[in-house]
Parts: structure tokens; sequence; C-alpha cells
């Protein structure tokens, strides 16, 4: 990467294409100068505090810790302080003991004494006061920042549907060439990507869902940045008249615009909302994003103890592996503005589809194989979902009708037919995080 390029970061200028780029020189002593000090060094915050050592009275140590938070103090108490009997200790030999903090990670940054000129305190006294008091003070800083237990919600069990229950089906569209096939079918919301349909054409496609009898939602941006913001501030007329049913979120930053807008319609957040637990998908409630997507990095086991009446599984379509800002197009051939694909090929001679979406100004790249379910209804019926979710990203239209039928026959029929014959992966299905 070239790095001084970063202020225009989708074109050509950011890559190193031909020769690397030349490195300035490390200098050793810099190099030297940090492992000292933070690889091989023990790193210590500073603190003060006060020793008292008064004849007859308990040898106490105090100790303060400035911390982001506030500053956090204790006080330590030890033995009682006795008369010399013959050889007093000084005042140097208590600071010079108390100075010992080792590994702690504590070191004194000032240490004021207050002793009689005529006392005694053993050594190991003074060890043992300096080790309670500093870690009680660790103690107590850590405690600054513990987390409080959240309680448990428990899930009603009887808001579950059940297998004989008719699930709802809901198909999402990166190409409008899609369209006839999926309302030709029992399907009960179509969800199309914003990229794929113009702010013109929004009345008219929702006119067309709902007399097909189908839902129609409005997929989001993969990234929302400040010119999709303006661009659909722009539009919220048309939004607002257009009528979609709802929304597809894929960050928060959406679900928060959708509410600054004040657009009716419900939300649904996509795998990428990374509702992993129960404690995050609150947090989106908390936002308007009432049913979700379960994400695809869990596994089965991992999704029956996820699983909500409210949430769908995906059950088919080409997985995202990474968005970016950075247009294939721009940096081969300069920008042309208009939306398509290209293919990258890596060193294991695998094939990757980029598609770069002009109209927000990004790439997505796509994994080489669909995740595929098909085949799995058996192991799905333990997780349950509330709904179905099926993606056509790149597939021709005579494989997206194919697709449609075999999925629908298996999950609404019982009926499982036989594969496409082309590559698949099952995800983190059978597998789980690595």
């Amino acid at each position: 990467m070239n790095k001084d390029s970063f202020g225009d970061c989708t074109g050509r200028e950011i890559v190193a294409r031909k020769e690397k780029p030349e490195f300035r020189k490390t200098d050793e002593t810099v190099l030297r100068s940090v492992e000292e000090k933070y690889v091989q060094g023990t790193l210590q915050e500073p603190i003060r505090g006060s020793l008292w050592a008064k004849k007859g009275e308990l040898l106490t140590l105090t100790a303060e810790l400035d911390l982001p938070e506030g500053p956090v103090a204790i006080c330590q108490t030890g033995s009682i302080v006795e008369a010399a009997q013959k050889q007093p200790m000084k005042q140097d030999a208590l600071e010079k003991q108390m100075a010992k903090t080792g590994n702690t990670p504590f070191y004194w940054e000032s240490l004021d004494v207050e002793a009689d000129s005529d006392i005694f305190v053993p050594m190991g006294a003074l060890n043992e006061l300096r080790r309670n008091a500093l870690t009680q003070l660790e103690s107590a800083a850590c405690e600054m920042y513990r987390r409080e237990t959240i309680a448990k919600k428990s899930i009603d069990k009887t808001e579950w549907p059940t297998e004989t229950e008719k699930k709802e089906w809901q198909v999402y569209i990166e190409d409008m060439a899609y369209l006839p096939a999926v309302l030709a079918r029992p399907v009960d919301a179509v969800l199309v990507d914003c990229a794929c349909v113009k702010p013109s054409e929004w009345h008219s496609l929702v006119k067309r869902c709902h007399e097909h009898g189908k839902k129609c939602y409005l997929g989001m941006p993969y990234i929302f940045r400040i010119h999709s913001r303006v661009e659909w501030k722009e539009n919220r007329d048309l939004l607002e008249e257009a009528g979609f049913d709802g929304f597809l979120v894929r960050n928060v930053d959406e679900a928060g615009f959708l509410e600054e807008l004040g657009i009716s319609g419900e939300r649904i957040g996509e795998p990428t909302a990374y509702t992993l637990n129960m404690r995050a998908r609150e947090v989106w409630k908390e936002h308007g994003v009432a049913r979700f997507v379960m994400p695809v990095e869990l596994n089965r086991a991992e999704l029956k103890q996820r699983r909500h009446p409210q949430d769908g599984l995906l059950l088919y379509g080409y997985l995202p592996m990474m968005v970016s800002a950075g247009c294939v197009q721009r940096t081969m051939d300069g920008c042309n503005k208009k939306q398509g694909w290209h293919m990258l090929t890596d060193r294991k001679r695998e094939t990757f589809a980029v598609k770069n979406v002009c109209r927000y100004c990004y790439n997505v790249m796509f994994n080489s194989k669909p995740l595929s379910l098909h085949g799995c209804y058996e192991e799905i019926s333990d997780i349950a979902p509330g709904f179905y979710r099926i993606h056509l990203i790149r597939e021709t239209v005579t494989e997206a009708e194919q697709i449609l039928d075999r999925f629908m026959d298996e999950f609404s029929e019982g009926k499982v037919g036989t594969d496409s014959g082309k590559a698949f992966t099952r995800g983190h299905f059978k597998r789980g995080v690595e």
C-alpha cells in the first residue's frame, strides 16, 4: 500500500501495483529504547503516599493512584511501633525499604515519611505493610473497571413457532431481473437492495409487490457515509410515499438515521448486526430493530442457544467477505460510473466476485462458493427459526428459479431434491467460529 495517498482511498493511488515503495531506515536507537522500556521493562503507574511511624501507634501507610475516572486511595495499618532498645531506625532506611515495589504495577512518585527518631520497626513488618497496601490499592483500582453482572433474561418458549406452523419466506435480491421469479412463488416478503432501484422507481416497486400479496422491504447500503445520508434525506418524501413495509439495517448508523428521519416501517437487522447473544439483541431493540437474521458466524449448537421466535435463518446466498472503499474498477481502468462485476483469483486459483456499487462508491467481495443449507432440514428444525431467508446475488435467472423451488420444496413441503451440482459451503453451520 502507498501510505501517502489515503486522502483519496478509492483508486489506484493507494496500491503499489509494480515495484514496492521505498521504506525509510529504522533508527536502531529508538527501537532499542522502546524495547527496553516497553518490552523488557516493567510498566508501572506512579503513586503518592505517606508512612506514619510513631512510638506506641500503629504503623500506617497510605497510597493514592490517579485514574481517568478519578483518584483511588487506601490506608493500610500494621504492627505497633516500638521504641528502639539499641540501634534506632533512621528515616532514610524506612524510605529505602518502602521504595522496593518490585514487580508490582506501581512505583512511588512521592512518599512522605513521618517517624520518631528513636523507633524500631522490623524489616519483615515493613515489607508486609508495603505488600498489603499495594495489593489493596491494585484491587481498589481494578474494582472501578469491574462490570456489573446483568441478570439473564428468560425467553417465553410458548412463543416459539412449531415446525407445523407456516414459516415466513423472505427473498433478498440485488438485481431486478430476479423480481418476476420471486413474485411468481409463494414468497411472503421481497427484499430489494437499494443500489439496484432508483428512488423514482420505489413507489412502483412497492405497488407491484403488494399487488402480488407480498411485503416489500428496502435494503440499506453496506456502508452508510455522508453522501448516502444526503441522498436519503433528499428523497425522504419519495421514501415515505413509496410505502415500504420496512428496511434492512446493516449497521447501527442506519438504525439511528432511520430514527432521525422519522420514517415508519419495520426494521430487520441483517447478519452484519452481529446479534451473537441476547444482550446484543436487546441493545438493537432499543434502536427500533425488532427482528434479525441470525449471525452466520454461529454453528448449529450456538444458533440453538441464540434462537428467538422472531428471528430468521439464512438458508442460501453468497456471503460478503469484504466491503471496501477501494474500487477495483477505478484501480485497474479508471472510474466509469457503471455498476458491474469483476473477478479476482487468489493463489489457490479460487475465483471471487467483486461488485462495484457506484451509487454509494464501495466494492463488495463475495465468497467464491455460496452458503447452502439444502438437505439440513432435520438439523434446522431444532433451531426453529421464525422465518427463512434466501439471497440472490449473482445467479442467473434460471438458477434463481431452481434455488427457490429446491429450498421451498424441502422446507415447506418436506421434499428433499437433488443438489444443483455446483460447489457450495455450509459456512459455520457445522463448524463454528475458528
